[in-house]
């Protein structure tokens, strides 16, 4: 091969590699613009968090307002865990989830069941069901100080800290929810319909009966409450039942056991 070839065939590797670089350097770069967009518009998101000291807190981000309110369960607050596992101290309700392989899952639907606080997301450690953006949202917040440190004192929560839970879309949508009450379980029912009065939404309709095989289905035309209304209780989302109300949620008994 002459001189003149090997030059030229070096140049086009140089350009290869100038052109490689030049792309990852462009979708880097544009996937940071994307990912500082997307965590920018966030919508408002709940977690229940165990600390690197092992405290448990609630930590409400609230995007749009610029602010991050953190509610601390007091060590050896007793819960009603969820799964029909019984009752257990709040630090040992993460140690019993991993063992269960529920992982923050069993944390966070038991504070949900105990506080009557809608939310589904949870972070233990580097483990966590966060999204991405919201995971980044996160991090971030590592270096401000718009924490407001607030604590359950009992499982009554005041209206001050209930408004926090609110989903602003969900009640200005003014939805029509007919719940489908077949557990056989009153106090299951009362406990649901204050969870989703604290999301922003009540019950229009309510019918009862008893279904032992049932568990939870959820059907509706508000994509979004249907799907934060159905990670909330574990609900199975049916889009082929034709409904009247905007939602319509069916709890049978086997919701009842584990709820």
């Amino acid at each position: 091969m002459r001189r003149s070839e090997k030059k030229i065939k070096k140049q086009k590797t140089k350009s290869k590699i100038v052109l490689i670089i030049l792309l990852f350097v462009t979708l880097t770069i544009s996937f940071l613009l994307f990912s500082i967009f997307k965590v920018s518009i966030l919508d408002k998101f709940i977690y229940v968090n165990k600390t690197s000291n092992s405290l448990t807190e609630v930590v409400v981000v609230d995007p749009k307002k610029d602010r991050t309110t953190k509610y601390e369960i007091p060590l050896g607050t007793v819960l009603r865990s969820s799964r029909g596992f019984g009752e257990y101290k709040i630090e040992s309700l993460w140690i019993l989830a991993k063992k269960e392989n529920f992982e923050g899952k069993l944390v966070s639907e038991s504070v949900t069941s105990n506080y009557l606080v809608p939310f589904y997301l949870w972070k233990d450690g580097v483990k966590t069901n966060l999204n991405i953006f919201q995971r980044m949202k996160v991090f971030f917040n590592r270096y401000n100080n718009n924490n407001i440190d607030k604590k359950f004192t009992s499982f009554d929560l005041p209206s001050s800290i209930l408004i926090d839970f609110l989903d602003n879309d969900i009640q200005e949508a003014g939805l029509s929810v007919e719940l489908n009450d077949l557990t056989g379980d009153q106090d299951v029912v009362k406990y649901v319909s204050s969870i989703l009065g604290n999301l922003g939404t009540k019950i229009s309709t309510y019918t009862k009966g008893y279904e032992e095989d049932l568990d939870c289905e959820i059907y509706g035309t508000n994509a979004k409450a249907v799907k934060i209304i159905s990670n909330i209780f574990d609900c199975k989302i049916n889009g082929t039942e034709v409904i009247r109300s905007d939602i319509r949620i069916k709890l049978g008994a086997k919701f009842a056991d584990r709820f």
